[in-house]
């Protein structure tokens, strides 16, 4: 249990100073460390003092690294919507016509 809170600790301590170069896949694997901790605390009883301590350092961190996942939200929505738009555009030049299809005109 220990090991999994230092570590997770020293990821989040890391992570924080740099934030503006992290990126969506190593804060997924924070989240994913993080979640490992939380079931390993649910399941002890006593929490010590230095396992209280580094707890609340974490907390504090926390608001950073939220922001900066929310950021990387914002980016992600913002390019699927440029793509959306995109492949919209695109559509309206398509043909909706086979191109092999001939038309005949005739009179009546």
């Amino acid at each position: 249990m220990k090991a999994s809170l230092e570590r997770l600790y020293e990821t989040t301590l890391s992570l924080s100073q740099r934030l503006d170069m992290a990126d969506s896949d190593e804060l997924a694997a924070l989240v994913e460390l993080r979640d490992e901790v939380i079931r390993n605390l649910e399941l002890k009883s006593n929490i010590t003092d230095t396992e209280k301590r580094m707890l609340k350092e974490i907390g504090e961190l926390d608001e950073a690294v939220v922001f900066r996942m929310i950021a990387l939200k914002e980016e992600a929505a913002q390019a699927i919507n440029k793509m959306s738009q995109s492949r919209l555009q695109k559509k309206g030049y398509q043909n909706a016509y086979a191109a092999e299809s001939f038309f005949f005109d005739t009179k009546k």
